[in-house]
C-alpha cells in the first residue's frame, strides 16, 4: 500500500510467527524495517496511511473455538517518520478492511453480532464504524433504513466504495457518505440497468463509471458524472 510517497508491506497475520513489517522508500532504492508493533500477535493486521501517520489496525490472536469474547479491532498510530508508535483507544468494532477518507477511518462492513445463543457475547458487536484520530472518537456507521434489527439497524454498507475527496461513493445506491458528519447525501441514478463489476473512478469532483455486466451482456461504455462544487 502507499504510504505517502513511500511504499508499505504489512503481514497480514502473525499466525505463523511474529511478523517484521517494512517501508520502501524509491527515492532511495532501500527498504527500511518498520519497528515492532506495539499490540502484539495479531492477526487482521492492515494499515492505511492518513495524512502525516500510518494508522496500524489488528485483532489479538485468540483461542479459535475457545475465546471468551469477540475479537475487536485495535489500532495504533506510527508517526510520519515511521519511529515512534502509540496505541489508540480500543474499539467494539469487528469488521477489517479500514479506508482512509478525508481525516476518518472508515471500516465499512454492515451489520452485527452477539455470540450467538451459546456462549454468547452479552451484547451487539457492530461490524462497521467510522474512527476520528484527531479525536480519539468512535461513531458507528449510518443505518440502513430497511432494516429492522433488534440491535438497532444494520450499518451502511461500504465494501467496495469509491473515495472522492473526503467521502465515500456507492454506485449501487447512488449516494455519497462524508464520515466526518455522518451524513449520506443521493447522487442521480446511473442511468439504464444495474450494472455489475464497473469500474468507478473519482478524484473530489468527477466520478467515472465504465463498463461492467448488464444481465448476461459485458458493456463497453460508461458515464461521467461532475459533483457541484458546493456538494
Amino acid at each position: 500500500m502507499a504510504a505517502g510517497d513511500r511504499v508499505l508491506a504489512v503481514n497480514n497475520s502473525d499466525e505463523g510467527g511474529e511478523s517484521r513489517d517494512a517501508v520502501f522508500d524509491p527515492s532511495t532504492d532501500s527498504w527500511q524495517t518498520l519497528p515492532a508493533n506495539p499490540m502484539g500477535p495479531s492477526y487482521d493486521r492492515q494499515a492505511v496511511w492518513l495524512g502525516d501517520r500510518l494508522l496500524f489496525t489488528s485483532k489479538d490472536l485468540v483461542p479459535s473455538p475457545g475465546a471468551e469474547g469477540p475479537s475487536i479491532v485495535r489500532m495504533a498510530q506510527l508517526d510520519g517518520d515511521l519511529a515512534r508508535w502509540s496505541v489508540l483507544p480500543d474499539s467494539e468494532v469487528l469488521g477489517d478492511s479500514p479506508i482512509a477518507v478525508g481525516e476518518r477511518v472508515v471500516f465499512p462492513y454492515a451489520g452485527s453480532a452477539d455470540g450467538g445463543a451459546v456462549d454468547g457475547w452479552g451484547k451487539v458487536y457492530h461490524y462497521g464504524a467510522v474512527f476520528d484520530p484527531a479525536e480519539s472518537l468512535w461513531e458507528p456507521l449510518p443505518v440502513s433504513d430497511n432494516s429492522s434489527a433488534p440491535s438497532g439497524g444494520v450499518g451502511l454498507d461500504l465494501v467496495g466504495e469509491t473515495v472522492v475527496g473526503d467521502r465515500l461513493f456507492n454506485l449501487d445506491s447512488s449516494t455519497l457518505f462524508d464520515p466526518a458528519s455522518g451524513e449520506v447525501s443521493e447522487l442521480p441514478a446511473l442511468p439504464g440497468a444495474p450494472r455489475y463489476a464497473a469500474a468507478v473512478l473519482a478524484n473530489s469532483t468527477t466520478i467515472i463509471v465504465w463498463g461492467g455486466i448488464e444481465g448476461a451482456e459485458n458493456l463497453n461504455g460508461g458515464y461521467i458524472l461532475e459533483l457541484p462544487k458546493n456538494n
